[in-house]
């Protein structure tokens, strides 16, 4: 997992094989998540979010919070664990492609 995650940080600075997306995300009520880019491989399907902590308490973050994200979760990262109040971190999310 931590390998496919470390490829999606490397393939980010690709941007043309990005597709931009824009799209605002329920999770939890202490946050704001928007999906900023998505990535496609025959095998894999890559997406990044952005997080935000809209609460007033630091929120102490784990990748397997995130493995259950949608379907077919294969790895998941998170550029900053801990995550202060109004402050943002970015989480990739891995999925199998369906194809």
């Amino acid at each position: 997992n931590e390998i496919i995650v470390d490829k999606v940080y490397k393939i980010e600075e690709i941007n043309e094989w990005w597709s931009e997306l824009k799209e605002k995300i329920p999770l939890w009520r202490e946050v704001d998540l928007v999906s900023t880019k998505a990535y496609e491989t025959s095998k894999f399907i890559g997406t990044v979010y952005i997080l935000k902590n809209i609460s007033n308490e630091t929120m102490n973050l784990g990748e397997e919070e995130f493995m259950d994200f949608g379907s077919s979760v294969v790895a998941v990262g998170l550029s900053n664990n801990q995550v202060k109040p109004q402050d943002t971190t970015y989480l990739y999310v891995i999925r199998r492609s369906v194809n």
